[in-house]
């Protein structure tokens, strides 16, 4: 059984800022290689917008890094 290791990452309020989200995605990427089980983590303000909007916009930001479903 694989570690699993949560990534306490804050990229939603950044959508376009790349090097903010690369540099969570640097460990996340690192530790799956390493053979843990990455879980990937955003703290959301439900008053600040559509939860469902965030969601599917980060994960289409890490979908092509096999993310997506973490």
């Amino acid at each position: 059984m694989s570690p699993k290791v949560c990534i306490g990452a804050d990229t939603h309020e950044l959508p376009r800022a790349g090097g903010h989200l690369f540099a969570y995605l640097n460990w996340a990427l690192g530790l799956r290689e390493n053979g843990c089980e990455v879980l990937w983590l955003e703290a959301v303000d439900a008053e600040r917008g559509d939860l469902e909007e965030i969601a599917s916009g980060l994960r289409q930001r890490v979908d092509p890094f096999g993310l997506a479903g973490s």
